[in-house]
């Protein structure tokens, strides 16, 4: 029986930048998960939260595939863990962004999840599409305040929820994961410039990072980039091109309320 079967090629990069000496950014780039994490809390703070939700996914993802479940799971125990953390002054926390390598009803999907401000954005027949929102407040021109994080891992901000889409996956997609270091410092139309074309992933990200210290590198830069060689889909399964997990439940599949995605397979 055909399998279903998506092949990628991928890079990913993290910097300090030009103007704070710690880098409290973490990122994870190993199938079937790549995700950028940016911390809060000082240094010492900021780089223990991400690490715990880099090395949280790290050690639960050993599959081909992962699951918005296993998402949901993932995030509560990096979260827990990052809560615990002893601190002084401001609790430590970090936002989470990612794409996941996802199956549903024999469809190998992007699995886009987010938490906080930083980004994932999709690059499909040259243009460039932002596919999580940004839980945050004020301004993100990087040229004031920060915007005030309104969800986010730890930070006294309460149990986190992660948004979640559901994309089907597309020979020719490109998917961009970043930090606000790359998303604050780049105009929209420069990382669209960057990822057009067929380059290598890494000649990509480090365009990207180019990009950033050129505009100034004043904050730590994260970024992945994830590109899709190959597509097998089991005959007969269908999906809308994007289906936003909140907004298109009672359209799509029922299933667990606690879960935030359905996983008809079981995996």
């Amino acid at each position: 029986m055909t399998q279903p079967r998506m092949t990628v090629r991928f890079a990913a990069v993290t910097h300090p930048g030009l103007v704070r000496p710690d880098n409290e950014d973490a990122c994870l780039a190993v199938p079937p998960v790549f995700l950028v994490a940016d911390g809060m809390g000082g240094h010492e703070g900021g780089e223990r939260a991400s690490g715990e939700v880099r090395r949280r996914f790290q050690e639960s993802c050993a599959g081909e595939w992962l699951s918005g479940a296993e998402i949901t799971r993932i995030v509560r125990r990096a979260a827990d863990n990052i809560e615990s953390l002893e601190h002084r002054g401001r609790p430590p926390g970090s936002t989470v962004a990612g794409v996941a390598l996802a199956r549903y009803a024999g469809t190998p999907c992007w699995l886009v999840f987010n938490i906080g401000d930083s980004r994932v954005y999709l690059m499909r027949s040259g243009e460039l599409r932002q596919i999580s929102v940004d839980h945050s407040v004020g301004s993100h021109s990087g040229k004031g305040d920060r915007p005030r994080l309104t969800r986010a891992l730890g930070a006294g901000l309460g149990s986190p929820v992660a948004d979640q889409w559901l994309i089907r996956a597309r020979v020719g997609d490109r998917m961009l994961v970043c930090t606000d270091g790359l998303s604050n410092a780049v105009e929209r139309e420069q990382l669209a410039a960057a990822m057009v074309g067929d380059d290598d992933p890494q000649e990509t990200v480090q365009r990207l990072l180019d990009e950033a210290l050129a505009a100034g590198g004043r904050d730590n830069v994260s970024l992945a980039v994830v590109d899709c060689l190959e597509v097998i889909q089991v005959a007969g399964g269908e999906l809308d091109d994007v289906m936003s997990l909140d907004e298109s439940e009672e359209e799509t599949v029922s299933w667990n309320h606690d879960d935030t995605i359905p996983d008809p397979e079981g995996k």
